[in-house]
């Protein structure tokens, strides 16, 4: 009896963390909340909410600040995966050329 990797062929969605979240991960931070119980109030990885902070977190204001975090995402535009390995593909038969 063989036993097959369901997840192998399933497409993990990831959501990005919404303006609405950083601005309650801002408070709950201000107000001395632990990660693990900021994930479990906005249903997230309890990582996803360590991610976030360690990747905003300071900056002169020795604090969280969900607005300057919000307008750093917004620099980086999404790209739907279909549209990255098709730019990728294009960047790949130019080097081979």
């Amino acid at each position: 009896m063989t036993f097959s990797n369901k997840r192998k062929n399933m497409k993990t969605q990831y959501q990005h963390i919404s303006e609405w979240e950083r601005k309650a991960i801002e408070r709950f931070v201000q107000a001395g909340s632990s990660n693990k119980a900021i994930a479990a109030i906005l249903k997230r990885s309890v990582s996803t909410i360590g991610r976030e902070l360690k990747r905003n977190y300071g900056y002169g204001a020795r604090s969280y600040d969900g607005e300057r975090a919000q307008k750093l995402a917004n620099r980086y535009p999404r790209v739907e995966p279909v549209v990255f390995f098709a730019l990728r593909q294009i960047k790949d038969e130019t080097l081979l050329a």
